[in-house]
């Protein structure tokens, strides 16, 4: 049996755990008119979920007229709070970044219009309070956050029958927001028990949470999530409830739940955390996440489905409707996407595909075409604040060239978290190889002023290469089994991402070229 290394030795042993726990994922049926890979406007009247293919969890979408906006959970990933516009649906563009600086684990959103100016409500796990930020329009620029000093998660936005502003939160409670929507009135209390799934249905937690709401005729209605957003593929899921009054009482729908995955077997898992929308023309839609079966390193994907209502007044998702096939497009203008992956470094960054983990401070970076020059941060990788690149893809490969002679060491990695990473670039004397809080070299430093790295992630089995010219490549690594840089083992909800790191030498600057992701 051929040896395993130490650093390498959890990813073999997680490996087999995730072998063990999931099943592969069932034969896509095969079709000429949709290429692998293919997703969101199909060009021919048709969109294939998921319209955010990368780790776009918790999504919170807004219409103001004929424009739609929408903001996801980045975590502590900066610049975050990015927020998308369109005019149907699936074609997305960059606009802006609610937040450039700080630090703070931030999570599930609320994006709201409400007399003129917008608002981002969100939840800082760090601090363990929510904040909001104002702007005059969604493209910003954004104010600085304002602490509204309460706790619980995933605030919702809603003007009662009163007139009144309130947020509701995880656990059914909710709280009067003062007219600027800057602070609290009086104490949260809790109005909404949830709903009661079936007692046999594998979930991970009850966990009532996500609390979207809207008002449609004579109702309001209060969309959450249970189950839990980890844990088996069939936890998570969306519920309904209606009443007359913000204050509730609160009344289940009878066809709860509104979305739910019911089978592993199925294309999406852990389905759940809706947002409704309506179109001007009066017809609705749903966003939600989910992770691709047996994919959850991939992240949280946002999906998008029609909406149905019933005679007696409840939604349901379109008749007919399977979200893993081709859905008729929405009414409206395609106004363009910035949602691909391709360009130099600065048309990236501009487009807001870069984002540091942890913090963003501008004056480290320099983006010049294609050049990104970095200064080192930290002695080690983990505390090197990579700069991340989302995945929209299951099979891909990401390349850069690297400048050779800096100090320190810098490189090209796929990133979840401070202590779980698999990559490959320069150190002072040689290539080396970086994953799990250590970095070994492997090869004697070449010659030559630069050298390529390529990383190649096959459906979750990771390969590392270098060259000296882009075009013979040479392999640094054996390959490695990544599928365990996921939620379920190593926690945080987070996906596994390509990123560029500079660390050993802080203040040492490292240039990097020609950085390119392409689909295979």
């Amino acid at each position: 049996m051929k040896k395993i290394r130490p650093a390498l030795a959890w990813l073999a042993l997680f490996s087999a755990i995730s072998c063990a726990a999931e099943a592969p994922p069932p034969q896509a049926a095969a079709s000429a008119a949709i290429p692998p890979g293919a997703f969101g406007d199909l060009g021919n009247g048709f969109y294939l979920n998921p319209i955010f293919p990368g780790d776009y969890p918790d999504p919170a979408i807004l219409r103001d007229g004929a424009d739609y906006y929408m903001t996801h959970t980045p975590h502590d990933n900066k610049p975050g709070l990015i927020v998308w516009h369109s005019r149907d649906l699936v074609n997305w563009n960059a606009i802006g970044a609610a937040l450039t600086e700080g630090a703070g684990e931030i999570w599930a959103p609320e994006l709201i219009k409400h007399g003129g100016k917008f608002y981002i409500y969100y939840p800082n796990q760090t601090t363990r309070s929510n904040c909001v930020v104002t702007a005059d329009s969604p493209a910003g620029p954004w104010s600085a956050p304002v602490d509204l000093k309460i706790g619980n998660i995933d605030p919702g936005h809603i003007v009662g029958e009163d007139g009144n502003r309130y947020l509701y939160f995880s656990n059914g409670h909710m709280i009067r927001l003062a007219p600027d929507g800057l602070s609290t009135i009086g104490e949260a209390r809790k109005v909404y028990e949830g709903w009661a799934y079936p007692e046999d249905w594998l979930v991970e937690c009850f966990c009532l949470e996500s609390p979207k709401l809207f008002r449609r005729g004579e109702y309001f209605y209060l969309v959450s999530a249970q189950g839990g957003t980890s844990g088996p593929a069939t936890g998570h899921m969306a519920v309904v409830a209606r009443s007359k009054s913000v204050l509730g009482p609160w009344e289940n729908s009878p066809t709860n739940p509104l979305i739910r995955t019911f089978s592993s077997a199925e294309p999406w898992w852990s389905k759940g955390h809706a947002s409704f929308v309506d179109t001007p023309g009066g017809d609705w839609y749903v966003v939600y996440h989910a992770a691709k079966n047996n994919r959850r390193t991939r992240g949280r994907m946002t999906l998008l489905e029609p909406v149905e209502w019933t005679a007696d007044g409840w939604p349901r998702l379109g008749d007919g409707v399977d979200p893993a096939k081709p859905i008729p497009m929405p009414q409206g203008e395609n106004v363009g996407s910035t949602i691909d992956l391709q360009g130099d470094f600065e048309t990236l960054f501009r487009n807001h595909r870069w984002q540091a983990a942890g913090s963003f401070d501008p004056a480290r970076y320099v983006f010049s075409g294609n050049v990104l020059k970095m200064k080192a941060l930290g002695e080690k990788t983990e505390d090197s604040h990579p700069l991340l690149f989302q995945a929209h893809h299951d099979r891909y490969e990401a390349s850069v060239e690297i400048a050779a002679g800096a100090a320190g060491f810098r490189g090209l990695m796929l990133y979840y978290g401070p202590r779980y990473y698999y990559g490959c670039g320069l150190g002072p004397d040689g290539i080396y190889r970086f994953g799990v809080d250590s970095r070994e070299k492997v090869v004697d430093v070449p010659g030559g002023p630069s050298v390529h790295f390529k990383i190649v992630n096959d459906d979750q089995t990771v390969g590392l290469f270098y060259s000296h010219d882009g075009a013979a490549w040479k392999r640094v690594e054996d390959a490695v089994d990544v599928s365990p840089f996921q939620t379920n083992l190593l926690r945080g909800f987070r996906s596994l991402r390509p990123a560029l790191f500079a660390c050993g030498a802080p203040g040492a600057e490292a240039e990097f070229r020609n950085f390119s992701y392409r689909a295979k």
